[in-house]
């Protein structure tokens, strides 16, 4: 009793105190989430209740969420139905690009509402206009001027999957007029049609639009030629003059005040083709509507031996780095790699869905093959069965049509 009287005065007595509290709420602590559990040793809370969570309610709620899609459900999804995307960035230019880095992805819908609303614009996707099920009917069609390339690429299927993956979430102008009282860069055309061919032989009453990425240019822009038809030239002049389109009419149009829109600057032409025609396919038949679009050419051929040609006969000019068509604003792979042959078959199949759905004839697209033994006068007659059944005037006659075709042979595979 005397040493518990002589703590209690010691001057130790505040210090042991406060140790004794320490001590006690310590293990308070550590005993308290035990006292808190069932008494029961098997409860499946436990993993929870110390931070982690069941296994097999993660893979439960990941089933849950996003099953797996066969190829059979993304053939049968409704047009609107997102796509996988691709990664789409912004360039130092301004203008929207795909992107090797998911880091640069931004969200597409949100950057094309966001440029809609700059340029009174509607944006949607290469899918949007061309829905899997339309696709793959343009891929067979295309495929039937192609003996056994289907085969070659792997088949339908992996054709059908490779556009849903690589090219249908690629951003397009799908709508590029602008409303009442609003101004935009794509008015319908005005003015510019019917007018003489250079060659006073004729009138010319629509745009006629060459979709062939880079196939049998030489030949076709002699034919051109020959008709009478306006189009912008090959030489310096002419790869300056579609830069400055591509430049000034691409995804976000920035024509400086004063300028033509972007419709009269391609209206200065009868016929046109190349890049950026390729980037720029919905615009121009948004704003030619009717009779003002004579219709698109579409010029296939084996996509492998398109890339070997291409390689051939421009590698020294860089063309090892040049990309393959891809729909709209996407960027296919280098022709070297091994996936160009298939992204050029399923841009062929894309333009000729794009092409098929504007419902102005069985007779607006015409798709052919000029090397698979088509003789130059057959094609002759060909091609003006097309001009007459989309123009209608009479203006071009069979016999000017044949000889055009017949004179340009030599320019054959120059591409």
């Amino acid at each position: 009793m005397a040493g518990l009287v002589r703590w209690f005065y010691s001057p130790w007595l505040p210090f042991s105190v406060a140790a004794i509290i320490i001590m006690r709420r310590l293990v308070f602590s550590l005993l308290l989430p035990f006292a808190a559990l069932p008494c029961t040793t098997a409860s499946p809370l436990v993993p929870q209740q110390l931070g982690e969570l069941p296994q097999a309610s993660v893979l439960t709620n990941m089933s849950e969420a996003s099953p797996a899609r066969s190829l059979d459900d993304q053939l049968d999804a409704e047009p609107h139905e997102p796509q996988r995307m691709v990664p789409i960035a912004r360039g130092r230019d301004g203008s929207l690009r795909r992107s090797d880095s998911w880091a640069e992805m931004g969200d597409l819908r949100h950057q094309g509402d966001q440029l809609g609303g700059r340029n009174r614009q509607g944006y949607g996707t290469a899918g949007s206009v061309c829905p899997a099920e339309q696709f793959t009917e343009a891929l067979h069609k295309v495929a039937q001027l192609i003996p056994g390339v289907i085969d070659r690429m792997g088949g339908a299927d992996r054709v059908t999957r490779y556009y849903l993956e690589h090219q249908a979430s690629n951003l397009c102008v799908a709508h590029p007029l602008g409303g009442q009282g609003q101004a935009s860069h794509w008015p319908q055309t005005d003015g510019a049609f019917p007018r003489r061919r250079l060659d006073d032989s004729g009138d010319v009453r629509g745009l006629l639009i060459n979709m062939g990425a880079g196939e049998e240019l030489g030949f076709l822009g002699c034919v051109a030629d020959r008709l009478g038809l306006r189009r912008i030239s090959r030489g310096d002049e002419g790869r300056a003059r579609r830069r400055r389109v591509h430049s000034l009419c691409g995804l976000s149009p920035e024509v400086p005040e004063g300028e033509a829109s972007c419709t009269r600057m391609w209206d200065e032409y009868d016929y046109v083709d190349d890049w950026p025609v390729e980037d720029q396919l919905l615009q121009l038949l948004a704003t030619h509507p009717g009779e003002r679009s004579r219709g698109v050419l579409l010029p296939v051929r084996d996509p492998g031996s398109w890339r070997d040609s291409r390689l051939d006969a421009h590698r020294d000019e860089g063309a090892a780095d040049w990309t393959a068509p891809s729909p709209c604003s996407g960027k296919g792979p280098r022709l070297e790699e091994a996936d160009a042959p298939i992204a050029k078959l399923s841009h062929d199949a894309w333009a000729a869905c794009v092409a098929r759905a504007q419902r102005r004839g069985e007779h607006f697209l015409f798709a052919f093959n000029l090397h698979a033994n088509l003789p130059a006068g057959e094609f002759g007659s060909l091609l003006h069965e097309f001009l007459e059944a989309t123009d209608g005037s009479g203006s071009h006659s069979l016999p000017s049509v044949v000889d055009a075709t017949s004179s340009c042979r030599h320019a054959l595979n120059a591409d």
